[in-house]
């Protein structure tokens, strides 16, 4: 049988398939009913194959390869949905007790399949999704519904799963993660990679680690969002022939990554909301539907998943119904800390616009209290000594100027110096009888309520509306504690871990459909909520309050693997300069990785120095139209050599040639060693570009003249005379497309 790209169902042989355009995920049934993943890898274009696999792994559940009863053959079995029940041992994705009998094993065996296809955006077209539904053989009112969202295009299957309690009494899920993925056995060494970091250190790629029999891998948040801590993203990587599969949830809250590796190489991967502190109580007539867990497989390695799941990310950002690119912002915080006033914001207004800023934004500091981070979160109203006559005015103002206008806000916190919890000290997630720990000066408020949710949605949109707001920074300072009230019963408590993420959803998802043409910013401290979740709601993400050049570099390359340009926003600022004196041109080409913020304070900048700033914007909006939308992929990253070069390209449309830019660096150099000459990728080889460079002048720039893309490939280009003659140099390369040579 041939396999066309989507879902393909055997219902002879009880097989499924999910095909995209370089991968095939083949899950087959047991005569128990038992799911089974047969296959993941590459692409398959017949079914011959996996029906011998099917027949293998018959064989393996009537025992016949069971090594001995210590290694109950259930434990091993590739199951696409391991439940808490049985001879099984191995990392599970869900474990319930039915209330009514005490029984907390279960008993699933599949009984029916549906195919169909899921209305997405205009641009997307339509997703192929499978949904195979196991019903437990004696409680027979719990069903569990595996759901797959096949992304053909990128190479991605999107899991998901739903419980449904149909039964007369309550069942609490005690554990319910998204999915579980099975690697099949090599005879290569995997490796994994994995970020992890801090606040200021975000995603930083950790060394890669030997995957040996045995292995044991655990990455998780119990902070109540995703954290700077450990970013919810694993690859495994064959080195050898380049497979690698990849992965992350699309979950903003806490969250549980697993991977085991069994004595035969069997490499199991599971992944969802984290079970710490967790129950849902599911009530007759109840569902509950997990996160996406969304992964891949590619065969380029891991220049290959980065190249998918960025792209997956974007098109599956509400943006992409919104073309047009992003506007390059400013952010007036550096310029003034708390100590805002309407005549400083309209005398920053107006240097910024001399700039070529699109977007002002004024951040904290604004609303009513707030001299300092002790006080005044909640108020969300000017402060009339600041601002006498209200925000009005400077947005008019900014609005004038030609620019758009953002303001920041921290909408699930209050400082305890604060009207609103001088007048809800109950508002906040808290216990009677123990400390309410403050973390920056600040508490959280109970999402989960109804009245709590109703305020804070009011005054953020009687703000957007009366003031005339067309951007919004949402920050959010600080993890979760004290998680629950002494007025909670302990099923409602535990439910706030989840409840609070979907209550900061719904909060999303409402500013949108009031005010379509509103651009929101995800920040928590910086990157510590820039998950796949939260991307599917926001316009861009600020992966970290780490501005410094080096550190944002290492930073990007490790972000990069999961958000595209797009959605990465990168400033300029003077972040590292009384150390480092690193040339505005250097900070101003790391900048250009993503969407462009200027964050310095203009109040100190020369002429000459807003002038040279005023002309790089002008040649990011000459490019961003590649950057934004564009694939990254990193040439080359070597903290040791102090080098890195990276490629955004955007292939050809329409009649439109492909373009491409090359970002360089090079941070240290004391011996100036020479760099061989710069190789590109994946150009097409019959294309033609017209070869620009910039270095250290914006107004200055260096032809290469016209190279096929082979050309390009293949002898690559000699950029010594730009990169070897000391530290911070960089350069930024436009391969503009061409015609004809």
């Amino acid at each position: 049988m041939t396999l066309p790209l989507g879902i393909t169902v055997d219902a002879k042989h009880s097989l499924f398939y999910l095909v995209t355009e370089s991968s095939t995920y083949v899950i087959g049934t047991t005569k128990e009913g038992l799911l089974l993943n047969l296959y993941w890898g590459p692409r398959l274009s017949t079914s011959d194959g996996t029906t011998l696999l099917h027949l293998t792994w018959e064989a393996i559940q009537n025992g016949q390869d069971e090594r001995s009863s210590q290694d109950p053959w259930l434990t091993s079995a590739p199951e696409e949905y391991p439940v808490f029940g049985g001879l099984r041992f191995g990392d599970l994705c869900l474990k319930a007790t039915m209330t009514a009998t005490g029984t907390r094993e279960l008993d699933l065996a599949l009984t029916a399949h549906n195919v169909h296809d899921e209305g997405t955006n205009h641009l997307l077209g339509p997703t192929p999704v499978l949904t195979l539904t196991l019903q437990d053989k004696v409680y027979t009112g719990l069903k569990v519904l595996l759901v797959y969202k096949v992304d053909t295009h990128d190479n991605i299957i999107d899991r998901s799963t739903q419980i449904v309690n149909g039964s007369n009494s309550t069942i609490h899920i005690e554990q319910g993660l998204s999915a579980a993925w099975h690697l099949p056995p090599s005879l290569n060494q995997r490796q994994l990679v994995r970020l992890c970091g801090a606040w200021c250190a975000e995603t930083l790629v950790q060394k890669e680690e030997p995957l040996r029999p045995g292995a044991h891998v655990s990455l998780s948040s119990t902070r109540g969002i995703p954290s700077a801590q450990a970013y919810p993203y694993m690859a495994i990587v064959d080195k050898q022939d380049n497979h690698t599969y990849f992965g992350t949830l699309a979950w903003s809250g806490n969250w549980l990554m697993q991977l085991s590796v069994d004595t035969q190489g069997n490499t199991r991967w599971t992944g969802g909301v984290c079970p710490f502190d967790f129950m849902y109580p599911l009530h007759p007539g109840d569902a509950w539907e997990t996160p996406s867990f969304l992964a891949g497989f590619t065969d380029k390695g891991l220049a290959g998943a980065r190249r998918h799941l960025p792209s997956h990310v974007l098109r599956h950002s509400h943006r992409l119904s919104r073309p047009g690119d992003l506007p390059v912002l400013y952010n007036s915080w550096e310029a003034t800390g708390f100590h805002v006033n309407v005549d400083q914001q309209f005398a920053l207004a107006t240097q910024a616009a001399g700039l070529g800023i699109e977007l002002f934004v004024l951040d904290d500091g604004w609303f009513k209290g707030r001299n300092n981070d002790r006080a005044g979160l909640g108020d969300w109203f000017h402060d009339k000594h600041k601002f006498p006559d209200g925000l009005t005015p400077l947005a008019n103002f900014v609005h004038g100027l030609g620019m758009r206008f953002g303001l920041w806000f921290e909408p699930e916190m209050v400082n305890q110096d604060s009207d609103l919890y001088r007048e809800h000290p109950d508002w906040v997630y808290h216990y009677s009888d123990r400390p309410r720990s403050e973390a920056r000066h600040q508490l959280v408020l109970d999402l989960t309520r109804q009245d709590v949710y109703d305020y804070v949605y009011e005054r953020l949109y009687c703000n957007i509306k009366t003031i005339g707001i067309d951007y919004i920074k949402w920050d959010m300072n600080r993890p979760i504690s004290e998680a629950g009230t002494c007025a909670m019963t302990t099923d409602r408590a535990k439910l706030i871990w989840v409840q609070h993420v979907q209550a900061f959803y719904r909060l999303l998802d409402r500013l949108r459909d009031d005010f379509p043409d509103l651009q929101i910013e995800s920040c928590s401290s910086g990157g510590g909520r820039a998950d796949a979740g939260v991307t599917r709601r926001v316009d861009q993400i600020w992966v970290s309050d780490n501005t410094r050049p080096d550190a944002r570099l290492e930073i990007q390359h490790g972000v990069s693997l999961i958000l595209p340009p797009r959605q990465m926003v990168c400033w300029i600022t003077d972040m590292g300069q009384d150390d480092l004196k690193v040339p505005l041109a250097y900070r101003c080409h790391v900048s250009f990785m993503g969407t462009l913020g200027v964050g310095a304070d203009l109040n100190k900048y020369s002429e000459k120095q807003k002038s040279e700033l005023r002309s790089w914007i002008n040649v990011y909006k000459r490019i961003r139209h590649i950057i934004q939308p564009g694939h990254l992929d990193w040439l080359h990253f070597d903290k040791d050599q102090a080098v890195a070069f990276t490629l955004t390209r955007v292939p050809g449309t329409n009649g439109y040639p492909e373009e491409a830019v090359v970002l360089g660096f090079r941070w240290h150099n004391p011996f100036w060693l020479t760099l061989p000459r710069l190789r590109l990728k994946h150009l097409d080889p019959e294309a033609i570009f017209d070869v620009i460079l910039w270095s250290t002048d914006p107004e200055e720039t260096t032809r290469f003249g016209k190279h096929t893309g082979s050309m390009l490939v293949n002898v690559g280009l000699d950029l010594s005379p730009f990169l070897d003659t000391g530290s911070w140099k960089s350069v930024v390369i436009y391969l503009r497309g061409c015609h004809t040579l």
